[in-house]
Protein backbone atom coordinates (compact mmCIF):
# COMPACT_ATOMS: atom_id res chain seq x y z
CA UNK A 1 0.00 0.00 0.00
CA UNK A 2 1.35 3.42 -0.91
CA UNK A 3 0.81 6.16 1.63
CA UNK A 4 1.27 9.90 1.25
CA UNK A 5 3.60 11.24 3.95
CA UNK A 6 3.22 14.97 3.37
CA UNK A 7 0.70 16.82 1.25
CA UNK A 8 1.81 19.50 -1.16
CA UNK A 9 1.59 22.92 0.45
CA UNK A 10 -1.24 24.33 -1.69
CA UNK A 11 -3.43 21.56 -0.30
CA UNK A 12 -2.26 22.04 3.28
CA UNK A 13 -4.98 20.52 5.45
CA UNK A 14 -5.70 17.80 7.96
CA UNK A 15 -5.46 14.22 6.80
CA UNK A 16 -5.91 10.85 8.45
CA UNK A 17 -2.75 8.82 8.92
CA UNK A 18 -4.26 5.42 8.29
CA UNK A 19 -1.01 3.54 8.30
CA UNK A 20 0.47 4.02 11.78
CA UNK A 21 -0.65 3.05 15.26
CA UNK A 22 1.71 4.54 17.83
CA UNK A 23 1.84 3.03 21.30
CA UNK A 24 1.24 4.89 24.56
CA UNK A 25 0.09 8.40 25.33
CA UNK A 26 3.11 9.83 27.12
CA UNK A 27 2.66 13.11 28.98
CA UNK A 28 -0.56 15.11 28.92
CA UNK A 29 0.83 18.39 27.63
CA UNK A 30 -1.78 20.88 26.45
CA UNK A 31 -1.99 20.97 22.65
CA UNK A 32 -2.13 24.20 20.65
CA UNK A 33 -5.69 25.05 19.56
CA UNK A 34 -7.17 24.87 16.06
CA UNK A 35 -4.51 22.49 14.91
CA UNK A 36 -4.06 21.15 11.42
CA UNK A 37 -3.22 17.50 11.85
CA UNK A 38 -0.93 15.14 10.03
CA UNK A 39 0.48 16.48 6.82
CA UNK A 40 1.42 14.03 4.12
CA UNK A 41 3.33 14.43 0.87
CA UNK A 42 2.79 14.16 -2.82
CA UNK A 43 5.58 11.56 -2.63
CA UNK A 44 4.09 8.05 -2.31
CA UNK A 45 6.02 5.65 -0.10
CA UNK A 46 5.34 1.94 -0.23
CA UNK A 47 5.91 0.95 3.39
CA UNK A 48 5.19 -2.73 2.76
CA UNK A 49 7.96 -2.84 0.17
CA UNK A 50 10.27 -0.85 2.42
CA UNK A 51 9.80 -3.24 5.33
CA UNK A 52 10.62 -6.20 3.10
CA UNK A 53 13.84 -4.52 1.90
CA UNK A 54 15.36 -3.18 5.10
CA UNK A 55 17.37 -5.85 6.89
CA UNK A 56 20.50 -3.89 7.72
CA UNK A 57 22.05 -0.62 6.72
CA UNK A 58 25.38 -0.20 4.97
CA UNK A 59 28.38 0.33 7.26
CA UNK A 60 31.45 2.33 6.23
CA UNK A 61 34.49 3.45 8.19
CA UNK A 62 34.37 6.78 6.32
CA UNK A 63 30.73 7.54 7.24
CA UNK A 64 30.23 8.66 10.85
CA UNK A 65 27.20 8.74 13.10
CA UNK A 66 23.73 7.27 13.00
CA UNK A 67 20.58 7.99 11.01
CA UNK A 68 17.04 7.63 12.31
CA UNK A 69 14.51 6.89 9.59
CA UNK A 70 11.12 5.30 8.99
CA UNK A 71 9.59 2.50 6.98
CA UNK A 72 6.30 3.17 8.74
CA UNK A 73 8.19 1.84 11.79
CA UNK A 74 11.05 3.97 13.15
CA UNK A 75 14.58 2.51 12.83
CA UNK A 76 18.09 3.64 13.64
CA UNK A 77 21.08 2.85 11.42
CA UNK A 78 24.66 2.98 12.71
CA UNK A 79 26.59 4.07 9.63
CA UNK A 80 29.95 2.88 10.99
CA UNK A 81 28.91 -0.67 11.86
CA UNK A 82 25.92 -1.17 9.57
CA UNK A 83 23.75 -2.12 12.55
CA UNK A 84 20.05 -1.52 11.92
CA UNK A 85 17.64 -1.47 14.89
CA UNK A 86 13.85 -1.33 14.70
CA UNK A 87 12.47 0.62 17.67
CA UNK A 88 9.02 -0.92 17.26
CA UNK A 89 7.44 2.55 17.20
CA UNK A 90 5.12 3.57 14.35
CA UNK A 91 5.59 7.12 13.10
CA UNK A 92 6.88 9.51 10.46
CA UNK A 93 9.22 12.52 10.26
CA UNK A 94 11.66 11.26 12.94
CA UNK A 95 14.53 13.54 14.00
CA UNK A 96 17.52 12.84 16.23
CA UNK A 97 18.55 15.35 18.86
CA UNK A 98 22.07 16.57 17.98
CA UNK A 99 23.64 14.58 20.87
CA UNK A 100 21.78 11.51 19.59
CA UNK A 101 20.17 10.59 22.93
CA UNK A 102 16.61 11.57 21.94
CA UNK A 103 14.28 11.19 18.95
CA UNK A 104 11.23 13.29 18.20
CA UNK A 105 8.66 12.15 15.65
CA UNK A 106 5.11 12.56 14.39
CA UNK A 107 2.43 9.97 15.12
CA UNK A 108 -0.55 10.19 12.79
CA UNK A 109 -3.25 7.72 13.75
CA UNK A 110 -5.85 7.09 16.38
CA UNK A 111 -5.65 8.64 19.86
CA UNK A 112 -1.85 8.80 19.62
CA UNK A 113 -1.56 11.38 16.84
CA UNK A 114 0.69 14.38 17.41
CA UNK A 115 4.32 15.06 18.33
CA UNK A 116 6.28 12.76 20.65
CA UNK A 117 9.79 12.57 22.07
CA UNK A 118 11.57 9.45 23.34
CA UNK A 119 15.03 8.12 24.09
CA UNK A 120 16.95 6.87 21.07
CA UNK A 121 16.27 3.26 22.07
CA UNK A 122 12.50 3.84 21.93
CA UNK A 123 11.98 4.06 25.70
CA UNK A 124 10.42 6.83 27.80
CA UNK A 125 8.04 8.17 25.16
CA UNK A 126 6.30 11.45 26.07
CA UNK A 127 3.67 13.51 24.28
CA UNK A 128 4.76 17.01 23.25
CA UNK A 129 1.57 18.09 21.48
CA UNK A 130 -1.54 16.13 20.49
CA UNK A 131 -1.45 17.77 17.06
CA UNK A 132 1.14 19.17 14.68
CA UNK A 133 3.88 17.86 12.42
CA UNK A 134 7.50 17.89 11.25
CA UNK A 135 9.28 18.35 14.60
CA UNK A 136 12.99 19.21 14.99
CA UNK A 137 15.48 19.73 17.83
CA UNK A 138 17.55 22.83 18.54
CA UNK A 139 21.37 22.39 18.64
CA UNK A 140 21.40 21.85 22.41
CA UNK A 141 18.74 19.15 22.19
CA UNK A 142 16.57 20.80 24.85
CA UNK A 143 13.92 22.41 22.62
CA UNK A 144 11.62 21.01 19.94
CA UNK A 145 10.01 23.11 17.22
CA UNK A 146 7.05 21.90 15.17
CA UNK A 147 4.41 23.26 12.83
CA UNK A 148 0.76 23.55 13.77
CA UNK A 149 -0.94 26.37 11.81
CA UNK A 150 2.12 28.37 12.77
CA UNK A 151 5.41 27.43 14.44
CA UNK A 152 5.57 26.31 18.06
CA UNK A 153 8.37 25.38 20.46
CA UNK A 154 8.46 23.22 23.57
CA UNK A 155 11.21 22.61 26.11
CA UNK A 156 12.59 19.12 26.75
CA UNK A 157 14.57 18.10 29.83
CA UNK A 158 16.09 14.74 30.75
CA UNK A 159 16.73 13.54 34.30
CA UNK A 160 18.01 9.99 34.40
CA UNK A 161 15.43 7.86 32.62
CA UNK A 162 12.69 10.52 32.73
CA UNK A 163 11.82 12.97 29.95
CA UNK A 164 9.85 16.09 30.82
CA UNK A 165 8.30 18.39 28.22
CA UNK A 166 7.08 21.95 28.59
CA UNK A 167 3.83 23.55 27.45
CA UNK A 168 4.16 24.50 23.75
CA UNK A 169 4.63 28.20 22.95
CA UNK A 170 3.62 29.69 19.60
CA UNK A 171 6.31 31.88 18.04
CA UNK A 172 4.88 32.28 14.51
CA UNK A 173 1.15 32.83 14.11
CA UNK A 174 0.89 34.55 10.71
CA UNK A 175 -0.14 32.34 7.79
CA UNK A 176 0.43 28.61 7.63
CA UNK A 177 3.89 27.48 8.70
CA UNK A 178 5.23 24.13 7.55
CA UNK A 179 8.36 22.44 8.80
CA UNK A 180 10.89 23.87 11.25
CA UNK A 181 14.69 23.98 11.18
CA UNK A 182 16.99 25.53 13.79
CA UNK A 183 20.06 27.66 13.04
CA UNK A 184 23.56 26.72 14.23
CA UNK A 185 23.29 28.72 17.45
CA UNK A 186 19.60 28.00 18.03
CA UNK A 187 18.56 31.65 17.87
CA UNK A 188 16.64 31.40 14.59
CA UNK A 189 14.22 29.01 12.88
CA UNK A 190 13.60 28.51 9.17
CA UNK A 191 10.19 27.36 7.99
CA UNK A 192 7.93 27.40 4.93
CA UNK A 193 5.26 30.07 4.99
CA UNK A 194 2.05 29.87 2.98
CA UNK A 195 0.03 33.07 2.75
CA UNK A 196 -2.39 34.12 0.00
CA UNK A 197 -1.33 31.12 -2.13
CA UNK A 198 2.31 32.27 -2.01
CA UNK A 199 5.11 30.18 -0.52
CA UNK A 200 8.29 31.56 1.01
CA UNK A 201 11.20 30.10 2.92
CA UNK A 202 11.22 32.25 6.04
CA UNK A 203 13.85 32.81 8.75
CA UNK A 204 12.65 34.23 12.08
CA UNK A 205 14.08 34.94 15.52
CA UNK A 206 13.09 32.33 18.10
CA UNK A 207 12.79 34.97 20.82
CA UNK A 208 9.86 36.84 19.28
CA UNK A 209 9.12 35.37 15.82
CA UNK A 210 10.33 38.52 14.05
CA UNK A 211 11.39 37.93 10.42
CA UNK A 212 15.08 38.00 9.51
CA UNK A 213 15.18 36.74 5.92
CA UNK A 214 12.98 35.22 3.23
CA UNK A 215 13.48 33.38 -0.05
CA UNK A 216 10.98 33.11 -2.89
CA UNK A 217 11.23 30.66 -5.78
CA UNK A 218 8.74 29.57 -8.40
CA UNK A 219 7.13 26.39 -7.10
CA UNK A 220 6.81 24.78 -3.70
CA UNK A 221 9.27 24.26 -0.85
CA UNK A 222 9.55 21.09 1.24
CA UNK A 223 11.77 19.49 3.89
CA UNK A 224 13.67 22.36 5.52
CA UNK A 225 16.88 21.45 7.44
CA UNK A 226 19.51 23.86 8.84
CA UNK A 227 21.92 23.09 11.71
CA UNK A 228 24.74 22.05 12.04
CA UNK A 229 25.55 23.91 8.79
CA UNK A 230 25.29 27.65 8.14
CA UNK A 231 23.30 26.71 5.03
CA UNK A 232 19.66 25.69 4.86
CA UNK A 233 18.77 22.53 2.94
CA UNK A 234 15.39 22.16 1.28
CA UNK A 235 13.59 20.31 -1.49
CA UNK A 236 12.13 22.29 -4.37
CA UNK A 237 10.39 20.92 -7.45
CA UNK A 238 11.90 17.47 -6.93
CA UNK A 239 15.51 18.55 -6.37
CA UNK A 240 17.62 19.51 -3.35
CA UNK A 241 19.07 22.97 -2.76
CA UNK A 242 21.25 24.68 -0.17
CA UNK A 243 20.83 28.34 0.76
CA UNK A 244 23.00 30.67 2.86
CA UNK A 245 20.60 33.22 4.41
CA UNK A 246 23.49 35.59 5.23
CA UNK A 247 24.80 35.85 1.67
CA UNK A 248 21.79 37.15 -0.26
CA UNK A 249 20.38 35.59 -3.41
CA UNK A 250 22.60 35.19 -6.48
CA UNK A 251 23.22 32.79 -9.35
CA UNK A 252 24.88 30.43 -6.87
CA UNK A 253 22.69 31.05 -3.80
CA UNK A 254 20.56 29.01 -3.52
CA UNK A 255 22.73 26.24 -4.97
CA UNK A 256 21.14 23.26 -6.73
CA UNK A 257 22.55 19.96 -5.42
CA UNK A 258 20.65 17.41 -7.51
CA UNK A 259 19.54 17.72 -11.12
CA UNK A 260 17.11 14.89 -11.83
CA UNK A 261 14.07 17.11 -11.29
CA UNK A 262 12.16 14.45 -9.36
CA UNK A 263 12.32 12.16 -6.35
CA UNK A 264 14.78 14.03 -4.12
CA UNK A 265 13.40 14.71 -0.64
CA UNK A 266 14.09 14.67 3.12
CA UNK A 267 17.69 15.96 3.30
CA UNK A 268 19.84 15.91 6.45
CA UNK A 269 23.35 17.21 7.21
CA UNK A 270 26.11 14.93 8.50
CA UNK A 271 27.70 15.88 11.86
CA UNK A 272 30.50 17.80 10.09
CA UNK A 273 28.08 19.23 7.47
CA UNK A 274 30.33 17.82 4.74
CA UNK A 275 27.82 15.17 3.59
CA UNK A 276 24.08 15.04 3.01
CA UNK A 277 21.69 12.13 3.38
CA UNK A 278 18.42 12.22 1.49
CA UNK A 279 15.62 10.02 0.22
CA UNK A 280 16.40 9.25 -3.39
CA UNK A 281 13.20 8.42 -5.22
CA UNK A 282 11.71 5.11 -4.10
CA UNK A 283 15.08 3.36 -3.68
CA UNK A 284 15.84 4.49 -0.13
CA UNK A 285 18.25 6.79 1.70
CA UNK A 286 21.49 7.80 0.00
CA UNK A 287 24.50 9.89 1.01
CA UNK A 288 26.35 12.44 -1.14
CA UNK A 289 28.87 15.24 -0.78
CA UNK A 290 27.61 18.55 0.63
CA UNK A 291 28.43 20.00 -2.78
CA UNK A 292 25.92 17.67 -4.44
CA UNK A 293 26.41 15.05 -7.14
CA UNK A 294 26.00 11.29 -7.23
CA UNK A 295 25.06 9.55 -4.02
CA UNK A 296 25.60 6.14 -2.47
CA UNK A 297 22.58 4.10 -1.33
CA UNK A 298 23.00 3.21 2.37
CA UNK A 299 19.48 2.30 3.58
CA UNK A 300 17.40 0.50 0.92
CA UNK A 301 13.70 1.15 1.40
CA UNK A 302 14.18 3.74 4.15
CA UNK A 303 12.83 7.29 4.03
CA UNK A 304 12.91 10.55 6.00
CA UNK A 305 16.41 10.03 7.41
CA UNK A 306 17.88 12.36 10.05
CA UNK A 307 21.53 12.28 11.11
CA UNK A 308 22.59 12.43 14.78
CA UNK A 309 25.02 15.33 15.13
Amino acid sequence: MSISLRMGLPGYMSVLGIFVLACGDGATTTAPPNAALNRGSSVPVNFAAAKSQVVTCSGSSSTPGSIVYTTGTIHTCNLLTGTDVSLGISGVNPKFSPPGNLITYQATSGHNQGIYVMFSNGAGKKLVSSSGGMPSFNPAGNMIAFDNNGIWTSSVTVAGTTITVGVPKQIVAVGVGLGSAWSQNGSQIAYIRMLNNTEKLMVVNVSDGSPVDSLSMSGGFLDVVWQPSSKILFSHSGDLYSYDPTAGTSTTNPSRLTTSGSGNFYPSWSPAADQISWTNGKTGISIMSALGGTGKLVIPGGTQGSWAQ
